[in-house]
């Protein structure tokens, strides 16, 4: 499984651009941890290492989602392509068996490209930003932990909405959160990062204790029933395109798009699972920026919001693939704009997440501005991945150079809406329209682009 999963992705971008990819993850990593330096006048080097450790544990809830990806884990990835994980029920193996090899092989996946890059790039930084490099080991060893603790808790999170549904999965999740919030008192904080001060070997059979609990409780929990009856679905396209018929010429497409969501394990549940953890993460992040750089906490909200909204553009095409339109008169653009007044509409959903921040907050004076710095970078975040990744983001944004475009992209236009905010409503206003126009040509450019463009196969 672990051959297979290079394979699939060095197909795409050659071996070499595959394999830099930890490389560069170890970069971010480095330069992300210098910017440490820039917090502590504000903040005690304690509390920044909580909310790195805070940060693992996030990243590793938003790949933990197992249970509500699990049917299409053992059938398919990339539509048509099997992978060995559905060929081995050919095999005298259980579905559990299976499944619990193919969760270790994404562990295993995930340490080499991501969590162990990202612990080095800190390790190299730590000299620099005052933490003595022999807290390495340590910061391996309880970083992992934080990761592992977010993923299995999710991963038991996703088998309950899977086998019992979301009404019981929220109840769990709630139930969860108000033991937490009754007995932070009790105890005394997070393990993984109680064990870096402490060194209290306890913590670390606590930390451990969870991640075997929760992993065992899914497993239990997991179930893979395959009847014909479950896969035969009647034509309902004709029908669902009647509820989309204001999209006029686009009705097709999205009445396509909601039956792909709505038949894929997790539905749009699913969309708003990996829409609201960054989310989650993000909202914690933030009063750690607005104190550096003096910002309204609504104005900077609005702005990660709207990159993060763009997650959403890469849901609509997860089940998307030009070769299945290449036999209609059909061009790509014609599918891309479907997405993009697609995703205009599901942004709605982002724009009421901003109007509950502003009220919990009780920060309605600043809800336009907010808004506006939403809008610019929901659209411009969409531009660009449609510009760099066309229909496949999922794909495109593992390969190196992507990556880098994209974020060497993104990065600027977000310091630059932070700041003609900061510059007074007439350069907001010239500025705001700039970018406006900027979104324009790079979506223009990415119809042109995709629609001459060859078209992948797997």
């Amino acid at each position: 499984m672990i051959k297979e999963e290079w394979r699939m992705h060095s197909a795409l971008f050659g071996n070499k651009r595959f394999a830099f990819y930890p490389l560069l993850i170890l970069g971010l990593a480095f330069c992300t941890s210098l910017s440490i330096i820039a917090f502590q006048p504000s903040f005690s080097l304690l509390s920044i290492l909580l909310f790195v450790h805070v940060l693992f544990f996030f990243f590793g809830a938003s790949i933990g989602s197992f249970g509500t990806l699990g049917r299409e884990f053992m059938n398919r990835r990339f539509g048509q392509a099997s992978l060995l994980a559905y060929s081995s029920r050919n095999l005298p193996l259980s579905d559990r068996t299976i499944f619990s090899v193919f969760v270790v092989k994404d562990i295993c996946y995930y340490f080499a490209f991501w969590i162990i890059p990202c612990i080095l790039g800190f390790s190299l930084a730590m000299p620099i930003i005052g933490i003595p490099l022999t807290f390495a080991p340590v910061y391996l060893l309880t970083l992992s932990l934080s990761f592992l603790i977010g993923m299995s808790l999710v991963f038991f999170l996703s088998m309950i909405y899977a086998r019992f549904g979301k009404w019981a999965a929220t109840a769990l999740f709630v139930l969860l959160l108000i033991a937490v919030v009754f007995n932070q008192k009790s105890v005394s904080g997070y393990p993984p990062w109680d064990f870096s001060i402490t060194g209290n070997l306890n913590d670390i059979w606590i930390s451990l204790g969870s991640i075997l609990l929760f992993s065992v409780l899914a497993l239990i929990f997991v179930s893979f029933d395959f009847p014909t009856k479950k896969e035969a679905y009647e034509n309902s396209l004709k029908r669902t395109s009647k509820r989309f018929s204001f999209a006029k010429s686009y009705a097709l497409f999205w009445a396509k798009d909601y039956i792909d969501i709505r038949r894929s394990d997790g539905g749009v549940g699913k969309v708003l699972f990996s829409f609201l953890i960054p989310l989650l993460f993000i909202w914690f992040l933030l009063p750690f920026l607005t104190v550096q750089l003096r910002v309204n906490f609504l104005v900077i909200f609005g702005i990660f919001l709207g990159v993060l909204s763009s997650s959403i553009y890469t849901q609509l095409t997860r089940y998307d693939l030009f070769n299945q339109y290449l036999f209609l008169p059909i061009k790509t653009s014609t599918v891309l704009k479907s997405k993009v007044l697609g995703y205009a509409v599901l942004n709605l959903l982002s724009a009421a997440i901003l109007v509950i921040a502003a009220l919990v907050n009780s920060q309605t004076a600043f809800l336009l501005p907010a808004f506006v710095q939403f809008v610019l970078m929901s659209f411009f975040a969409l531009s660009v991945t449609i510009l760099y990744t066309g229909l496949s983001p999922s794909l495109m944004l593992m390969d190196v150079q992507t990556l880098l475009k994209y974020i060497f992209t993104i990065i600027p236009v977000i310091l630059i809406l932070v700041f003609i905010y900061a510059l007074g409503p007439v350069i907001f206003t010239l500025g705001s329209v700039g970018i406006v126009l900027v979104s324009i040509i790079l979506l223009k450019r990415a119809f042109v682009k995709w629609d001459f463009a060859p078209h992948q196969t797997f």
